[in-house]
């Protein structure tokens, strides 16, 4: 396992997105609960030392649901293209929704949506 190879101070950086409960929104997408991320890593020998939100609407959030899911990648996916259809307006409407997400971001709202986790080995007894 990647524990094996850490040293007992080293640290491996994982970007993810994790969902209210295990899920899959396709047979090659999976998302994982906190619970099922954390277990995991357990399972590894290693555990989540912080965890820091990075996006909160740049990228699709995944609600668990699939209707709901496929409809809000799908609007990402025609808003993109709209986006890069005009380097203008994509250049505008990009600055703007990294201000919002920015914003959203430090005011600690609970979008699931994808994180940056500073992963590390686990204590010898299991702990952080």
């Amino acid at each position: 396992t990647v524990s094996r190879h850490l040293k007992e101070d080293g640290h491996l950086i994982i970007f993810d997105q994790l969902c209210k409960h295990d899920y899959m929104l396709t047979p090659h997408v999976k998302f994982r609960s906190e619970a099922s991320f954390s277990a995991l890593l357990r399972q590894a020998g290693l555990c989540v030392k912080s965890r820091e939100p990075l996006f909160v609407f740049l990228a699709p959030p995944i609600y668990g649901n699939k209707f709901i899911d496929v409809v809000v990648s799908g609007l990402y996916k025609v808003f993109g293209y709209l986006l890069r259809s005009s380097y203008r307006i994509g250049s505008l409407a990009g600055r703007a929704v990294y201000s919002l997400d920015n914003v959203l971001r430090r005011s600690n709202i609970s979008t699931p949506n994808h994180a940056l986790f500073l992963v590390g080995k686990a204590g010898k007894s299991g702990s952080c």
